[in-house]
């Protein structure tokens, strides 16, 4: 609130230095299509958008070809479902780690049914049947208190609401149970992998490196 327009104006542009760090980083392949990409076509892009509160931080860029820069534009948000949440710098997780933060979803939403509340870092803990609290229980319980706010408030004017409604329903905060994503594809008249890339990038916009396979995510459309 307090920041001068020269100061936007400044913090909006990316420094060249930058550019060239995140060119090295990407080894001047699109994150788009995956193609390598010439350098008279490589566009810089903000991952959350600066207008969005995204800084100029190398963390927060991503290179771009020319064409899938253009073909970004007003649909980048409903692709990027959860835009206040910037992306971290993590390992990368694979089908696993959403096989069991699903896992701890339903045990999470039993817990509710009971108590009227979700489970504390400790209480996580004692449901997966551990006996010290990590940090990852913390992150974990962290993570379901944010995901259930999300679904409880009302629905982002830049989120679709049958997208809403389908991961609402998916990850169980309709009815507190987690449905497969083929059935909430299905209740909601979308096509399963449309589902599973939303539910990808909701998940990133939380911060997770989702790093999948061709393989992993036909094994993902399973659970």
């Amino acid at each position: 609130l307090t920041e001068t327009k020269e100061l936007r104006r400044i913090n909006r542009s990316i420094p060249r230095a930058t550019q060239l760090r995140v060119a090295k980083r990407e080894n001047q392949i699109c994150l788009e299509c995956g193609k390598s990409v010439k350098d008279e076509d490589i566009e810089f892009d903000h991952i959350i958008p600066w207008s969005k509160g995204g800084s100029s931080d190398e963390n927060n860029i991503r290179l771009l070809c020319k064409l899938c820069n253009r073909k970004k534009g007003k649909s980048y948000e409903d692709k990027c479902l959860v835009q206040s949440i910037t992306e971290h710098v993590i390992e990368p997780i694979g089908i696993e780690v959403a096989y069991r933060f699903l896992e701890l979803l339903r045990l999470s939403h039993e817990y509710f049914k009971k108590l009227r509340e979700y489970p504390s870092a400790s209480d996580i803990c004692y449901l997966i049947g551990m006996r010290k609290v990590r940090n990852e229980h913390e992150m974990l319980a962290r993570e379901i208190q944010t995901v259930n706010e999300f679904f409880v408030s009302d629905k982002p004017a830049e989120i679709k609401q049958r997208d809403f409604l389908a991961l609402k329903y998916r990850w169980g905060f309709s009815d507190r149970q987690v449905h497969k994503l083929e059935e909430a594809a299905n209740k909601h008249r979308m096509d399963a992998e449309e589902l599973l890339s939303l539910e990808i990038n909701f998940i990133k916009r939380l911060g997770w490196n989702v790093q999948l396979t061709e393989k992993a995510n036909r094994k993902w459309l399973s659970l």
